[in-house]
């Protein structure tokens, strides 16, 4: 049981230490760094946007083609209430 205590302690100080070193990794990112984060983002955004319209039309698409059934079947049922060619 110490063992396993040591191993936790040790393990658990590791990551102390790596926490550290990342904020401090982070605190000294550059404004350079920063601005290629903000290009990234915007870039990401107009990605986004596009895929967004893309989806959109599919969706509209996909709407209209189903109505188009629906209307042929509605028109279909009635030529054949019409026509008497049912039953």
């Amino acid at each position: 049981m110490l063992h396993e205590y040591r191993q936790l302690s040790q393990t658990f100080e590791d990551v102390k230490a790596e926490k550290k070193c990342l904020k401090d990794k982070s605190d000294d990112l550059s404004c350079s760094q920063l601005d290629d984060s903000d290009s990234l983002k915007n870039e990401l955004n107009v990605n986004v946007s596009q895929r967004h319209c893309s989806l959109r039309l599919v969706v509209v698409t996909v709407a209209c083609v189903w109505i188009t059934c629906c209307w042929q079947n509605v028109l279909r049922e009635t030529d054949l209430g019409q026509t008497g060619g049912g039953s």
